[in-house]
């Protein structure tokens, strides 16, 4: 059976079924060359959601106030997890980058599966081996810039 990544949209933003179909598989591509090697790709989730919702799971789960661009959150097992991406921020950081709304949202994403392999940025270090899967990743799919605040 091929892995298969749902990615799913609050209704109220608009975001087509053919762009979240194209981000889905982008993503299929880009997770196994970022260390997915379990096959766990079929069980990740990628939702699109407004300010609201990302400043409530912001809040709710991580304790900090306020919105912010991409969430990650792993289960336990053989199950990959959930990455939430805030529509306003890939928007606008597209908008920054001069790019597409689809290559901003896999950049988002990108950062969020990498979390969920068990990649974090606390660390100068702990940030380059991120930065290293995000952009093993990101050049499958044919992104070459990546830019990051912890980079």
């Amino acid at each position: 059976m091929l892995d298969r990544i749902t990615v799913l949209a609050d209704p109220r933003l608009r975001v087509s079924v053919g762009f979240r179909r194209a981000l889905a598989r982008r993503l299929q591509r880009a997770a196994p060359r970022m260390g997915d090697t379990r096959g766990r790709l079929d069980t990740l989730a990628v939702r699109l959601v407004g300010d609201p919702e990302m400043t409530a799971l912001h809040t709710r789960y991580y304790g900090e106030p306020g919105t912010t661009d991409v969430l990650s959150f792993g289960v336990d097992g053989d199950e990959l997890g959930d990455v939430a991406l805030g529509w306003s921020a890939v928007r606008s950081q597209a908008h920054q980058r001069g790019c597409s709304n689809l290559d901003s949202a896999c950049v988002l994403a990108t950062h969020g599966i990498a979390h969920l392999l068990g990649h974090d940025h606390r660390t100068r270090r702990e940030a380059r081996a991120m930065l290293r899967a995000e952009a093993r990743g990101l050049r499958a799919i044919g992104i070459t810039d990546l830019t990051r605040p912890y980079g």
